[in-house]
């Protein structure tokens, strides 16, 4: 079994930045999907952040 790869940190932070923007609520969802597809859960996703130093409100 093969460990899942965490994605770029540039890319956790274009999607937290969209999230917390003022785009559509369209965007917002997305952004929130490929946060928990990633991490699972929104938990892991903060963790992630922390480590990386990337705000997440």
């Amino acid at each position: 079994m093969t460990e899942k790869k965490e994605p770029p940190v540039v890319l956790v932070r274009t999607w937290i930045n969209l999230l917390t923007s003022s785009e559509e609520k369209e965007v917002k969802d997305r952004a929130a999907e490929m946060l928990l597809n990633a991490f699972g859960n929104m938990k892991n996703a903060v963790a992630f952040a922390e480590r990386h130093r990337i705000r997440f409100p």
